[in-house]
């Protein structure tokens, strides 16, 4: 049996990650990716996908960074009715950044679009809205790590924590050939060791800024990973202290919070309050 990759993202270039495996009896795809970066790589977004979204089985969810799960909701309005396997993190994370990810699409295309009305150019519309988001996150389905879960004819899936964002990946795919034999795609190395040193690391460093201003902290990151990190270490290192008030920014952090202390288990964070 033969067995078909082809790569739509992440090819040449560091975003959009998207790419589709084919076998006589499925289509999959793992991760339907944003493409960020330069005008010319953003404008990748409004094509037409390069295949038939409504003929794609599944979509395997490596983790929950736009640039790999952002055309998500925009694969489902374009006629994809499959199960998106994902962790339960990084369903979680979703829920939060897609949704998001439509309303900054919106507000940014509004915002065009008033230029555009001024200098008698066509409106354009968004990729995807915050409700396309919405629609597209009833398609995810939980797995857990180390589970053996069929998501498409001869075609088998199990996670293995990638230790690169909470609820990240690395997907080992079985496929049959018609027989017994099995072909593995995407065998990972499982340690899961990573995580937990970044946490502590970023906890030590947040915990000495901390002493040494003697007051307030506002953390500010610009990835998500990097966000929830530092994050919850703030909340841990404000929790020994209790002198210290806890801010952070941008909002996405205050809703996506809840998904890394549950998994952790941390103590509620506390925000500071007007003066």
């Amino acid at each position: 049996m033969s067995i078909r990759v082809t790569f739509h993202g992440a090819a040449g270039a560091v975003t959009g990650s998207c790419f589709r495996l084919e076998t006589s009896r499925a289509r999959i795809l793992v991760d339907c990716g944003l493409f960020q970066g330069s005008k010319t790589e953003k404008e990748l977004n409004y094509r037409d996908f390069p295949f038939e979204p409504a003929r794609i089985d599944a979509l395997v969810l490596t983790h929950a960074h736009i640039d790999h799960s952002g055309l998500v909701p925009k694969l489902v309005k374009a006629g994809f009715s499959g199960r998106v396997h994902a962790t339960e993190e990084t369903a979680d994370l979703a829920s939060i950044m897609l949704p998001d990810s439509g309303a900054i699409q919106e507000s940014e295309v509004a915002r065009l679009n008033r230029r555009n009305a001024q200098r008698g150019r066509p409106a354009v519309t968004p990729i995807y809205g915050a409700d396309d988001a919405a629609r597209a996150l009833a398609h995810f389905t939980a797995q857990d790590y180390g589970a053996l879960v069929e998501i498409a004819p001869g075609i088998r899936l199990r996670f293995w924590n990638a230790g690169h964002l909470l609820g990240s990946a690395s997907a080992e795919i079985l496929i049959e050939d018609g027989g017994e034999r099995l072909r593995r795609l995407g065998l990972a190395d499982p340690r899961r060791a990573l995580e937990q040193e970044r946490l502590a690391q970023s906890e030590r460093e947040i915990g000495g800024g901390r002493e040494a201003l003697g007051g307030d902290v506002l953390g500010v990151a610009q990835g998500p990973g990097q966000r929830l990190r530092t994050v919850h270490a703030l909340d841990r290192a404000t929790h020994r202290h209790q002198r210290a008030r806890l801010g952070f920014a941008p909002p996405c952090a205050r809703s996506a919070r809840s998904t890394f202390s549950g998994v952790t288990g941390s103590s509620s964070m506390r925000t500071p309050t007007a003066s």
